[in-house]
Formats: C-alpha cells, structure tokens, sequence
C-alpha cells in the first residue's frame, strides 16, 4: 500500500471498530523517479552549457603575439615548436621577413608564458598584440 493511503487506512480500521492496527512490513518509501527522457534531456542541457562555457573561455584566452627572430632561417614551423614548447597551443602563424605573427592559446597566465618565451636566445623581441 502506497505511504498517502495509509492514514486513510487507519482511520477506516477504526471506524470498524478495531482499536489497534499493526503495521507488518512498513519496507521503504519509494519516490517516483522523473521519466526516462527528461533525465536524458537535463544530462544533454548540462553538456551543452559545458562546452559553450569551455568554448567562451578558450576563445577569451586565444592571444596574438609577434615575435621577432634574430635570424631570417627559421620557418614557421620552427617557430610553432618553439612556442608550443613554451608551453601554448599555435593555431597560425604568418612571416612577413624576420617577424612572426602567431595566434597562440595559453591555458596559464600569458606573461609567465611570455617570460619564458623572452628566455629563449633565437627570440630578438617578444610583444603582445591586442
């Protein structure tokens, strides 16, 4: 018997005339779970307000820097590697002679990543683009 119906229950009992009503098995109460579909949908809403808020934040720490290299035989993509070694993630970089514009993430604090870019000895010049 369902937990509502049984003051219901009691009170019919002693009416009756019974004074004393045992309760055998009182087992446990069971609330009704939400429907199948409703669980699925708030489990997809969280998803999504996840990685929009990881998108947002990934897009706020995007940066642009330009470097400029003391010599002119370094390809882009030396120049990627000595970035991402640095420890940011390159998404482009363009040469125009000795100056290398690079879009770069950092996930950490962009002047300790710039700092350390500074330390390297190929780097003539390191600045932040707004």
């Amino acid at each position: 018997m369902p937990l509502k119906d049984l003051p219901e229950f009691i009170k019919s009992t002693r009416e009756n005339g019974q004074t004393y009503v045992p309760v055998v098995d009182m087992g446990r109460i069971i609330t009704p779970e939400p429907s199948g579909w409703f669980r699925r949908a708030s489990y997809a809403s969280a998803i999504c307000l996840l990685l929009a808020l990881g998108g947002v934040y990934a897009a706020t720490s995007t940066k642009d820097i330009e470097i400029v290299m003391g010599t002119d035989d370094m390809s882009p993509k030396a120049v990627a590697s000595l970035v991402e070694e640095g420890g940011g993630r390159v998404f482009s970089v363009k040469q125009e002679n000795n100056v290398y514009k690079v879009r770069v993430l950092t996930l950490g604090n962009i002047a300790s990543f710039m700092d350390g870019l500074r330390r390297n000895k190929e780097i003539e010049r390191i600045e932040l683009k707004k």
